[in-house]
């Protein structure tokens, strides 16, 4: 079970990707105790998310005070929606929109004060307390009680299961916040010759690594340009190439993260990508092959950000280059 996974921000734009590491019910036809993924993503990802989205930490994580008749709320991506729990039922049959049917073990009904949606699978279910109660599941049709209209897998057995700690409002404190800018005057501290050499050329590795020096050159040449724009792109070669959303191959999701966090030594591209590299951070990419570009992507796809702007430069072994700000 790895499928990859894309996140999306409120607006429907992916700021990041994952894969799913582990996956209930698996197979379909099974009985389970819950219905949840767990989505692996890189590090930085989760400490920026983590950070950038503080409204969705919950206060408290915990489903055992789970009552009839409990005040809910469900966060879907669309905002809050209030609803009461109505009960909790055992051997719960579910039939998914391929008609494949799977049976839980215990789920939570309730009643939304509005119908829910596709998409709103996977939203958290709070208390009235802020406290993470469980994960919502799907909408109901047809309930004969009429009381019922959504359903939900409490949170402690997924918490359990997984083995992972929910990160509250109060546990955000233990991540480091990003330190603001330093003032034009003040002296950069010293970076680490040896570790940006090897970052900037395991990237130019794993971004061109197949597609031969011209393009290694050209991926290094937009390292530099990130680097020179400065602002949420990063003041050095190694911020540029470990921050966020930047630079696929170091995605979790990325089919070469695992190779670039272990690169074999004798890899005859890796080596001529730190040649690369070194030529890059000791006098620059001359003459710029990009034109200055800060992006690129593969032919093949067409990003939303590049619909409407003309390429800096022509294609280089497949990769298009856009300077963006």
């Amino acid at each position: 079970m790895l499928a990859r996974i894309d996140v999306l921000d409120g607006n429907g734009r992916t700021i990041a990707q994952g894969r799913v590491d582990q996956c209930e019910p698996a197979p379909l036809g099974k009985a389970a105790a819950f219905d949840a993924a767990l989505v692996e993503i890189a590090p930085e990802t989760a400490r920026t998310l983590a950070l950038a989205y503080d409204y969705l930490r919950p206060l408290g994580v915990g489903s055992d005070a789970l009552s009839d008749r409990m005040s809910l709320v469900l966060q879907t991506g669309r905002g809050p929606i209030r609803g009461v729990l109505v009960g909790i039922h055992a051997d719960f049959n579910v039939k998914t929109a391929s008609d494949s049917t799977y049976t839980l073990r215990a789920v939570h009904t309730f009643r939304a004060a509005e119908s829910t949606r596709p998409g709103d699978s996977g939203a958290a279910v709070w208390d009235e307390s802020g406290r993470l109660v469980g994960i919502h599941c799907g909408g109901l049709e047809g309930d004969p009680s009429g009381l019922s209209n959504a359903f939900f897998c409490a949170i402690d057995p997924i918490v359990e299961a997984f083995g992972v700690r929910v990160l509250t409002r109060a546990s955000v404190t233990e991540l480091t916040p990003i330190p603001p800018p330093a003032p034009p005057d003040a002296v950069a501290p010293p970076i680490n010759g040896e570790r940006e050499l090897d970052v900037v050329a395991r990237t130019i590795w794993g971004e061109a690594g197949e597609l031969g020096a011209e393009a290694m050159r050209a991926v290094a040449a937009v390292i530099l340009n990130r680097r020179a724009y400065g602002k949420w792109m990063g003041g050095t070669a190694l911020e540029v190439c470990l921050r966020p959303y930047q630079f696929r191959c170091w995605d979790a999701s990325s089919p070469a993260i695992h190779r670039m966090r272990l690169p074999p030594a004798d890899d005859p591209a890796l080596q001529q990508a730190r040649t690369i590299a070194q030529v890059a951070l000791a006098g620059g990419i001359v003459p710029d092959p990009t034109g200055g570009a800060t992006r690129y992507h593969p032919e093949w796809v067409m990003p939303v950000w590049a619909e409407q702007r003309q390429p800096s430069a022509p294609s280089i072994a497949g990769l298009r280059f856009y300077r963006v700000e």
